[in-house]
Order: structure tokens, then sequence, then C-alpha cells
């Protein structure tokens, strides 16, 4: 029966934390102080206080009957709890928790099996990518019980959904977690959940908070104060600006014979208050132990290593009286930032994308029977698509406070309810986020799939082996071989019945083993998000295929094949037969790499050094890139033993479509297919059942098993990859000018970095950083193109194969051109040459003509399309030319065509070995400039004594099947 009034109770510090009968007003007035931290833990040390004076089952039927009644004397409020909704926990598993500790359930885990659990049926997951460690120790495995039979579950009797204002869940889980490490974490979460903008401790102060929940409402312009718009300028040009901007501040006081100009302090009040955004700052342990925020925010000293929070110094000479902390850190509120992007038309227009591209999404879903054709954003992925098909991003349903935006392009104001669709870090940074253990543990997936691992008797590293060893019995470990085909993707309801099985831990011992056999050490700080505002642990965790594919599989792939790889006895390294980059051939691989520079274009950015020289000098990700994926496949040919350079060619392969910004279904059933064939070959070519060589299958071979599950989940992987977070990581790191106090210096570089860019969004005619005006002179084409200088004088003559090449594309396209009578006998004609062609994707074409004059990286090498087909050619020079007065003019490129691809490397494996001759005058042709897709490298190299270059494409670039030439040219090997 629903209650005719509501009593509110409140247990903040006014009232000596004890629970107290008050007033609706009161209930209100006092609602961020019963969220301290204090508060929360004061509540629950006396619910527990109030758990353990009864017996268990006592304690146990009264927590049920107390569901069934009035909610308030447990001392959780509206205010002061978090709903099941809020929490993104489950009730009915939560509230089984929470009831019924006594019930020991056994952890969800991989498998191909169905099992009972009472009378309910539970079939178990799939996995998706891999993860690093945290600093917990995982107990030895002989210590640990056999568990290689799938656990049976206690059957969970869901009860009826609880009234809003009846929700005692999450202190009910709260009371009944005993272990500190575990509260801690939960008491973060709910912090997360409860937090506000009203909150005391939040670094904001009340102009902030006001001018988020109210953002200005009108464009704006620094126009009216000339003064002030230059030292706005000035200070975002001079990024070190102290020392530069109070000299151009005397300049331009001089020149301009003015006595008042912004001094610096005031430009970066101006920068603050303009873009609307500060940094929060906290305190935090002087060892980077801890922040004092949450639960830690009344501490004194770090609860880790002891170290006093505030200076003493300062602190002895104040009596006591001025504490100023040793060390804080700022964190930057993403909300002032997103209502930035929307206070300019043109920005709030491009803030639209998403909306616009949903709707362009589903139409096309409708038109192709619920099908998505090609990837190319994490809008094309089915997490998005499902989530918007539920309306759960489209709606602030359940949520207490919204962002509030003025749209500029509308003039309207709305609330925005933002969705929090992945997170991402390398596997260190990740462990903090997710939760879980690291790749060492007995379930290493970064993406959780339930693969369980097999470690060496008597270590505790855990490696992610598909088949079982042989002659192998190790408790927990002796699990049948795993098929690759039936590994599948993450599932949350694993999830949580193994989180729940982590927090009914009772003691020390019962948790490091139920951490080992889950690989959960603690619930995720994510859990703190409401849960309609996230895709859900562990969905909202993608892949990382930048520190996997370029940092970690070539550091194991190159271990094995120099043989530098622990080698453990009765194992040799006499029979590691792929083990052949060793002695002279791994100083001529070095050097054929580093030999490699001057064909490489500029826009493929840095170039691989020497790696025999300098692979333990910091050899960089883009580097092992180009070397691996790139020219790989070239220089390993014939190192390799035939059947380890093939495998390596399905993995190049795969890696090249997966990279992409743009991948079509067929291309990712292949890179899929060809990621679960290189796994299983891997361990039958490697690892070989070997107990000795376990340690070979890192969890970087089993994480690409993922790959193609996680494109079509979460839409490209490139979208999310670490490249932009690495890159700013540098940029900050590069800006830092005080390395005696770094971390200060660094959070205030972020800090200034976000209130320019904020501001940049505001007004974008301060961006001047990415203009898109084209360079003086240049002559603008169209669709992307540009000729770019230099340029000839003075007509010059072609060549005789030129000028007939010329002849021909004239010819085709208008038979009776006027042009056709300004050849000579001899076939040449007079042009006046272009040097460079600037394409759609930003590469810079340029030609023979002008490259051989300079010591540059070629960069006329393109690859074009002709007859509807790749090829691929060497740049002469681009001219000009209107064929007829009926037509505009048009640019062209007088090219010099390599042949086809070798035909016989084409049949192996799959098209990552582009070998072709270099045609010379006998392939001149002329093809209109809007041919040219993008800009090659062609390395020199022998093949059987005979002097051909290889393609490499730019990492990312869209991936050319050359090999289509195979069935219609099958005759044809080195001709045009």
């Amino acid at each position: 029966m629903p209650r005719s009034k509501k009593d509110y109770y409140c247990d903040c510090a006014d009232h000596e934390y004890l629970l107290t009968h008050v007033s609706k007003s009161t209930w209100l007035c006092h609602r961020s102080r019963r969220n301290n931290p204090k508060a929360a833990a004061a509540r629950a040390a006396r619910s527990l206080n109030d758990q353990i004076s009864s017996d268990e089952e006592e304690g146990e039927t009264e927590q049920g009957d107390a569901r069934d009644s009035d909610p308030e004397p447990s001392g959780a409020n509206d205010e002061g709890r978090i709903s099941a909704s809020r929490a993104n926990i489950p009730p009915s598993a939560l509230l089984s928790c929470a009831a019924d500790t006594s019930h020991s359930a056994g952890p969800s885990s991989q498998s191909n099996l169905d099992f009972d659990t009472g009378n309910k049926e539970f079939h178990l997951p799939q996995p998706s990518s891999p993860h690093r460690p945290t600093v917990e120790e995982i107990p030895n495995e002989d210590d640990i019980v056999n568990r290689d039979e799938p656990p049976t579950l206690p059957h969970f009797d869901v009860p009826p959904p609880l009234d809003a204002d009846e929700e005692t869940l999450a202190n009910d889980v709260y009371v009944n977690v005993t272990l500190d490490n575990l509260r801690i974490s939960l008491t973060f979460i709910f912090g997360l959940a409860n937090a506000s903008l009203d909150d005391p401790e939040s670094g904001l102060n009340a102009a902030a908070v006001e001018r988020i929940r109210n953002p200005p409402q009108h464009q704006l312009s620094l126009d009216e104060d000339p003064d002030l718009k230059a030292a706005v300028k000035l200070y975002l040009k001079l990024s070190h600006a102290e020392k530069d901007y109070e000299a151009a501040r005397e300049v331009s006081m001089e020149s301009k014979d003015i006595e008042d100009f912004p001094t610096l302090y005031q430009a970066k009040q101006a920068v603050e208050q303009l873009s609307g955004v500060s940094g929060m700052m906290h305190d935090m342990c002087f060892n980077l132990c801890i922040g004092f925020t949450g639960q830690f925010a009344h501490l004194e000293s770090c609860p880790i290593c002891g170290s006093s929070r505030y200076d003493q110094l300062i602190l002895a000479q104040s009596s006591g009286k001025k504490k100023v902390a040793c060390k804080q850190f700022p964190t930057v509120p993403i909300g002032p930032q997103l209502q930035a992007m929307f206070r300019d038309p043109q920005s709030a227009i491009d803030m639209q994308y998403r909306e616009a591209q949903t709707r362009k999404i589903f139409e096309e879903l409708e038109r192709n029977e619920g099908k998505v054709h090609v990837y190319e954003d994490f809008l094309d992925g089915s997490d998005y698509i499902n989530a918007v098909q539920e309306a759960l991003p489209m709606q602030g349903i359940g949520l207490l406070e919204g962002l509030k935006i003025w749209d500029a392009s509308r003039n309207i104001n709305y609330l925005s309810f933002p969705f929090l669709a992945l997170g991402t870090a390398d596997g260190p940074g990740l462990a903090y986020l997710n939760g879980f253990v690291g790749h060492h543990g007995k379930n290493g997936c970064r993406l959780y799939c339930g693969l369980r691992g097999r470690h060496k008797m008597g270590c505790t590293h855990y490696y992610p082996v598909l088949l079982k060893p042989h002659d192998y019995n190790v408790a927990g470990c002796s699990h049948p071989d795993v098929n690759v085909n039936d590994i599948r993707g993450a599932s949350a309801e694993m999830y949580w019945n193994n989180l729940i099985y982590v927090l009914q831990s009772s003691n020390e011992t019962e948790y490091k083993q139920r951490r080992l056999e889950t690989g959960i050490s603690k619930p995720s700080i994510f859990l703190g998000f409401p849960a309609e505002r996230t895709l859900g642990i562990p969905k909202c965790f993608g892949s990382d295929i930048m520190h996997l594919l370029l940092l970690n599989l070539p550091n194991l792939l190159l271990k094995l094949w120099r043989g530098t790889i622990e080698c453990e006895p009765p194992d040799t390294k006499a029979s590691w037969y792929w083990a052949s980059l060793t002695g002279n051939t791994w100083k001529a691989l070095g050097k054929d790499v580093a030999d490699t520079r001057p064909y490489l274009p500029g826009s493929f950015d840095r170039v691989p050094r020497n790696i025999a020289e300098k692979i333990n000098s910091g050899y960089k990700a883009w580097e092992f890139w180009l070397f691996l994926y790139g020219l790989g496949p070239a220089v390993l040919y014939k190192r390799l033993p035939d059947d380890i350079w093939e495998h390596f060619c399905r993995l190049v392969h795969a890696v090249r479509i997966i990279s992409q910004h743009s991948i079509s279904c067929d291309k990712l059933c292949l890179a899929n297919r060809l990621f679960l064939d290189w796994s299983k070959e891997f361990e039958m070519i490697y690892y070989q059942r070997l107990p000795t060589r376990i340690h070979f299958v890192w969890q970087s071979v089993h994480a690409i098993d993922h790959y193609g599950h996680e494109v079509e989940t979460k839409g490209p992987l490139i979208c999310a990859s670490q490249w932009t977070m690495e890159h700013t990581i540098g940029n900050l790191i590069e800006e830092i000018q005080q390395p005696s106090n770094p971390y200060a210096n660094l959070g205030q570089r972020a800090i200034r970095r976000a209130q320019i860019n904020a501001l940049k969004s505001i007004i974008p005619s301060l961006d001047t950083s990415d203009t898109k005006h084209l360079p003086c002179f240049a002559k603008d084409l169209g669709s992307g193109y540009a000729l770019l200088k230099c340029q000839d004088w003075t007509s010059r003559a072609t060549t005789v194969h030129e000028g007939w090449a010329i002849r021909d594309y004239i010819k085709r396209t208008c038979f009776d051109s006027p042009i056709l009578q300004q050849f000579s006998n001899d076939g040449t004609i007079r042009v006046c040459r272009w040097a460079r062609l600037q394409l759609p994707n930003g590469q810079i074409a340029r030609s023979l003509w002008k490259e051989t004059h300079f010591n540059a990286r070629q960069s006329r090498n393109v690859k074009i399309m002709l007859d509807g087909k790749p090829r691929v050619g060497e740049v002469q020079y681009y001219i000009e030319c209107r064929i007829d007065h009926t037509r505009p003019v048009e640019a062209l490129a007088v090219i010099k065509l390599f042949s086809l691809p070798h035909q016989e490397l084409l049949r192996q494996p799959h098209t990552t070995f582009i070998s072709c001759q270099y045609l010379g005058d006998a392939g001149t042709i002329v093809v209109n400039v809007k041919s040219i897709h993008s800009v090659v490298a062609m390395v020199p190299h022998k093949l059987n004594d005979e002097d051909r270059f290889y393609m490499v494409e730019k990492p990312g670039a869209d991936v050319t099947y050359l090999g289509g030439y195979l069935e219609e040219d099958e005759q044809i090997v080195d001709q045009q």
C-alpha cells in the first residue's frame, strides 16, 4: 500500500551522524552534507554494528524484512543512497549478494557448454582483447582449489521490483562487503554516482557552478575591445608565454603609443573567463600515492606512505593555522568544454554530426534489411545502434541533472545528457578503470571474454594458451583445448556473476582466490556512472590496436625470430627453425630497413631506423608499423623460412585491413578469418603443445581474435585507438618547463590547452592552426585537388614518348581537338609544367621534374585508377590543357607506369608483397590528375637477380588489392 505521507531522515554531521527525523526542507538543505564521506562511513559502520550484534540468520531475515517494509530506518535516504539503475548494478544480482552471503557462488568462466544452476540455464560467454597487470599479486595456483569443471551457481530468486523510494540496495551491498579495499572502491563508486555540482569539495566555485547551470546565451566577439583581442591572440600564440609575452606587450605599447595593455595575468584571467573553463584543484600525496578526495578528503596524511598532506614548515610557522598542500593536481571539467562547442553557429552545426549520421545509418539499415555494409565510425557499430534503438542516448530518464546547452545555430536551450561511449587506455592504465587483473592473470583478456589461461608448473604467470600441452597436469589449467572459433565477445552476465562472487569474499585469502578465478580485483569506478548513459561493463572498454599490434606483437615476433626469447630445458634453441634473424642476417636486415629512407614519402612521417642497431634505443610504435606491416613482407622474404613468412603475411594482410578508417563487411570477414587462422597456427608453429613453451603465447596473440567482433560492435578500431592520446601526451611533455615540479607544470599546461581549445570553439577566427587556404600561386582544381608551384615560366618541348602519350589522351577524349595540330612531326609538343599536386587526403604528390633537384624523400610515385583498375606509376610532371573550346581546362599528369605485380608472389599469401618492374618510356601514359588516389613508396629490391620495386602504402590508407588482375591477366607477368 502506498504511504499517505513520506518521512524524512537525515544522518549528517549536524545530527552527529545519527539517524534523525527531520522536515522536508531540512532534508533538502542537508543533501550535500549527507553525501560527505564521513557521513557515508558512519552510516556503513552503524549498519555493520547492527548486523554484527544479531545472529547471522536473524540478520539475513531482518534484511529481507527490511526490503519489504519502510526503508528509512536503515539510515538511507533518497539522496544518501544510489538506486540500482544509477549505480549500473542489476537489482536481482546485488540483492541476492546482499541478502545471502552464506552461499558461496562459484565464478562464471569461459566455456563452450551450458550448465544448470538450479532450474535456470546459463550460457557462458565470449572474448575480445588483451590487458596488462595490476600491482596486486596472484597467489600460487598450487594453493588454489582446482576448478577445472564449471562451477555451479546457486539459484537467485529475483524479488519484485522495488519502488524508487524503497531502494536500500546500494547500502545493503556496501554493508555486506567486509574487505577494506573493496569497501574503498565502493565508496568512490557511490561518491561518483551521487556527485553533484553542489558538493562543497567539487573544487568549483559558485560562479563556475552558476555558469555551468546557466551558460551564456550569446555569441562571443572581441571586436569591441581590440586591446583585449590582441592580448588574447598574443597569449594563444606564445605557448611559453611569460617572458615573450611581456616583451611583446612592451613593443605593442610603444608602437601604438598606449599606456594600458593587458598584462600576462590579465590575459590568463580573460582566457579563463571567456572560455568558461577552470581547473578543479585537489590535494594529493607528496609521493603520488592518492588524491585526497572522496573518503580520503578529510585525511591529513597519506594512508599508504604516511607522508603529511600539508607543508610542515608553513604549518609550524603559522601555529597550525595555515594549511598549504605539499602537492595538488587539477581536474578539468568537461561540461564547460562541451558548452563552448555550441557557442558558435558553425561549431554547433558540426556538433549535430551524430544526429545526422544516425539518421543516415537507420535509413541504410532499412534499405539493407538491417545490415551495415561499411563500417566508418563508432556510430556504425551494433553497440551504438542497439543503444539508440533502446532510446538510451536520446533521453534523460532517471537522471537528476543534465547539462544545459545553448545552441547558437538554432538559438535554443536544452538539457543534454552525455553518453559515455568508450573508456580507452593502454593495459596498465585500463586496469585502474575496469578493475580487472592484469594480462598475467588467469582471466587476463582485456575484454573479459572468460578464456582461462594456463601456466607452467610452479609459476604464477598465466598465458592464454588454447591447446592443452602434452603431458600436462597443472591444477586449474588442465582444461581441454579451446576452439578459437568458439571464442566470443564480452558478457555482462558473466561479469556481474563474478563481481558478486568477489564482493562476497569474507577474508583476504578467499578474496585472492576469487580474484584469481574471476579476473576481477575490484568493482570498476565506471559503475558510478548512470547505467542508462553507458554501454555497461565490460562493453564500454574497447580494444587497443596501437600498443598490441605495434609494440607487443612486434616485440614477441622479433624475440622468436631472433631466438632471444627464454628457452627452458629440455627445449633447445637448435629446434627453433624459425629463429633465422641472427648474426649477419640480422645486421643485413637492419641495413636494408635503414636504406629505405629515401624512398618513403614525407607524408609517411617518421621512417624506421636500422632496427639491428636501434631496437633497444626506443624504437617507436610508428617505426614498428612501417617496418613490420609495410616493409616486412619484402625485407623478410627469404630471410624467414617459407612457412613462417607465409604465416606472417597473413597477419600483415589482416592488420592492413583492420587499420582502415573504412572497412566493408566483406573485408571485415576476411580480416576476422585471417586473425583467427593466424592465432591458431601460431600455437601449432611455435608453441607445439610443449609445456616449456607456454610463455610463447602472449595476450597480444589472443587479443586479435576479438578484432573482427570489436569492429562489428564498435566500428573501426582506429577511431578509438591510442594514437591521439599518445600524441597529446607527447605534446604536453614537450611543453614542460619546470623539471623540478613536472606534475604541477603538466597540470597547468593541460588546463591551458583546454581553455584555448574551448575559446577557439567559441571564436573560430582565433584558430589559425588549421586553415584550409592554399599557398600563393596554387591553382584549385576542386574536389580537394590543387596544382602547386613550381611552374615553368615558358613552354618547353616534351620527349617523344611523352608527346605521343599526350596525343593519345587527347584523341581518346576528343578525336578532332584543335590541339592535335600543334604537335610537331616527331610527336613532341611544347608544354608548361607544374611540379606538385595536392591530393584530397592531404598528401602532396611531387614529380620527377623537380624532386630530383632536392635531397628529398621520394613522393612522386602514385596509385592511380586506370580503366577502373589500380596501377602504380611515377609522375614526370603535371600540365594544364584545354582540349576543346567547349570544355574546361583539364589538369593532366604525365606518368611512367610500373608493371603489374609479380603473379607468383601474388598467388602466395594474401597480396602483401607487391613487386613490380619499372617500365620506363614504354609505360608512359597521361591521365587526369583526379585519377590519382594516393602517394605510395616504391622501394628498389632484387628478385632472382632482377631489379624490381616493391610497393608500400601509408598505414591507414585504403588497401589496394592489386591481386584483382590475377585471373584476368594470368598469362602476363611483367608486361604493360
